[in-house]
């Protein structure tokens, strides 16, 4: 996210340490740095890895060079491989545009609300052969990510998601270490409400 994951070097060194990471490119405000940016993170990843962006939807002007540039940089062979869109979810069909034209291994959506959790399992739907990663913060990330509880929408929903065998779930934001990271794998945190089990796939 802005502006942690801005710095090219900062998001190639973790890539080479083994992880994923999102380039953030809400820290750029032209086509020539953030190509730049990219074309570095290419030469100094291992070859094989793929990159990932992060997008923020809110921001129309933005999206309305990058997801071109995107498309551009990946026909001439850019690694990128996958986009996250922050801030907001696009229509089905602008989804399904990008899913289409950008030549990615997958997609990634950070909902704010339980209608756009809604939205993304649409999206999943809609493209069932497709990885589609659905990161939730609730209002643990800031407000341009959510202000409801990071619980509850996840208590109601889940059933839905899980139905959706081509959605990963991911937890993000406000985890500091393994003790409160742990219950979330395991599920065991859904306990404490009542619940059986609800394990999320991943953390960010």
């Amino acid at each position: 996210m802005t502006p942690c994951t801005v710095p090219w070097d900062f998001v190639s060194a973790t890539m080479n340490a083994g992880y994923h990471i999102e380039l953030a490119s809400g820290g750029y405000y032209n086509a020539k740095t953030m190509t730049e940016a990219l074309s570095k993170i290419e030469g100094a990843i291992t070859a094989g890895r793929g990159i990932t962006v992060n997008l923020i939807y809110v921001n129309p002007r933005a999206m309305a060079w990058q997801i071109p540039l995107l498309g551009r940089l990946r026909a001439e062979g850019v690694p990128i491989e996958g986009l996250t869109i922050g801030a907001g979810v696009p229509s089905i069909e602008v989804a399904q545009e990008y899913v289409e034209t950008l030549g990615l291994k997958h997609i990634a959506f950070k909902p704010g609300s339980s209608d756009a959790i809604q939205a993304v399992i649409n999206i999943a739907k809609a493209n069932p052969d497709f990885p589609v990663i659905l990161q939730w913060t609730g209002g643990r990330g800031g407000g341009h990510h959510s202000f409801e509880d990071f619980h509850q929408p996840i208590l109601s929903m889940y059933g839905r998601i899980r139905r959706t065998p081509n959605i990963i779930l991911v937890a993000g934001s406000g985890f500091g270490g393994a003790d409160d990271t742990y219950p979330y794998l395991t599920g065991d945190w859904a306990k404490g409400y009542g619940y059986p089990p609800m394990p999320f796939d991943g953390h960010r």
